[in-house]
């Protein structure tokens, strides 16, 4: 039995014990080491993003006659077709995000066991071995939140489907890291990430909450700022999976 599958199993069996103030201090030692690669692949990545964004909205909106009303899509109005269109593009944006997330994840954790980490770290996911589960798990999860996000917004209930894709995402917050870092399929990922997060889900939700506010913090600095903010974000996510699943190396440290 590996590490990785007799560690699950210790999880479900007996569950984990975090910090939440350890978190914040190893997520924050770890985000000043990351900072500056990872904003700079962020200004490049979410620019280029940005500009793809724009030319698949202009199937659904007129830029021609914009205004603020025409930028609420009303998918009550859209035929079966736009809405399936619709999902398809929000779930190729997050498959072309997903390994990039990889990589700032990957860049947090080579940051800590490697003496030299370069900016082509945060791109080596795109070519790895597990690129495949990398993206199958980021379309399952983009077609499921995307869904219910237009399901609810039909029923006129917005709020609703956000806090749901929003928890659906919490659940799923660990499957990322589960692939990269335990080897595991796409579904062996999703499956175990909701078994990680949900033993200890109050610490993780508030880790994650609070890493996300210091993220954006960066807005009040003329919005560029959001770019070198951001990867606290990333580094949270590799301290929550270090402090919950851990590495083999660490295991063998402890017992020495």
């Amino acid at each position: 039995m590996n590490y990785i599958t007799r560690r699950l199993a210790e999880i479900k069996q007996n569950g984990y014990q975090i910090d939440l103030g350890n978190l914040i201090d190893e997520s924050f030692t770890n985000y000043k080491k990351i900072a500056l690669l990872a904003g700079l692949a962020l200004i490049i990545v979410i620019l280029s993003l940005l500009i793809l964004t724009i030319f698949g909205m202009s199937y659904f909106i007129d830029f021609e006659n914009f205004n603020e009303e025409s930028m609420v899509m009303d998918f009550s109005q859209f035929t079966a077709t736009e809405i399936l269109a619709y999902i398809g593009g929000v779930s190729l944006l997050g498959m072309l995000f997903a390994p990039f997330t990889a990589g700032l994840i990957k860049l947090a954790h080579d940051v800590e066991t490697k003496e030299e980490v370069s900016f082509s770290t945060i791109f080596e996911c795109y070519k790895a071995s597990y690129l495949k589960d990398l993206l199958l798990s980021s379309l399952l999860i983009s077609v499921i939140t995307g869904s219910i996000a237009v399901a609810f917004q039909i029923l006129r209930l917005d709020f609703v489907g956000t806090l749901l894709s929003y928890f659906i995402g919490f659940l799923l917050s660990m499957t990322i890291p589960l692939i990269i870092f335990g080897g595991l399929s796409a579904f062996q990922a999703i499956s175990n990430s909701i078994l990680v997060v949900s033993k200890q889900p109050i610490w993780i939700f508030l880790a994650l909450l609070i890493a996300a506010i210091a993220s954006c913090v960066g807005l009040i600095a003329f919005c560029l700022g959001i770019f070198f903010t951001l990867p606290y974000l990333y580094s949270m996510y590799y301290v929550i999976y270090k402090n919950s699943v851990g590495f083999e190396e660490q295991e063998t440290f402890n017992n020495l």
